[in-house]
């Protein structure tokens, strides 16, 4: 569940970041760049997965670790995205890699354990 929480959250900042006009881009996948080009759809859509998050962490944790958790994990996120973003160190295979490994851990710590 944190796992898919997280990528949730991983995938809306995304969106949002490169919507911004203040981030100078070097090079950006063809989808990400047709993606961006309508910004006010983008971030109402980002502004929707996020809410989504939220509400899941909430029924998750509860209403106050829920809320706190949340923007604990948009800073964390963020500054992962602000440092591996404009060197391009994450890749689609890296980042699918990472999330099918968590998945797995996630599921058997959960279920088998």
């Amino acid at each position: 569940m944190y796992t898919i929480i997280l990528l949730l959250i991983f995938s809306a900042l995304l969106i949002w970041y490169n919507c911004s006009e203040r981030v100078k881009f070097q090079e950006r996948p063809h989808w990400l760049e047709r993606l961006t080009q309508r910004k006010k759809i983008c971030k109402l859509f980002s502004g929707f997965i996020l809410l989504i998050s939220l509400i899941l962490i909430c029924l998750e944790q509860g209403i106050g670790a829920g809320i706190f958790a949340w923007f604990i994990y948009i800073m964390g996120i963020l500054c992962m995205l602000v440092l591996f973003s404009p060197y391009q160190i994450l890749k689609r295979n890296h980042l699918l890699f990472i999330v099918m490994a968590c998945l797995v851990l996630e599921i058997s710590f959960t279920y088998l354990a």
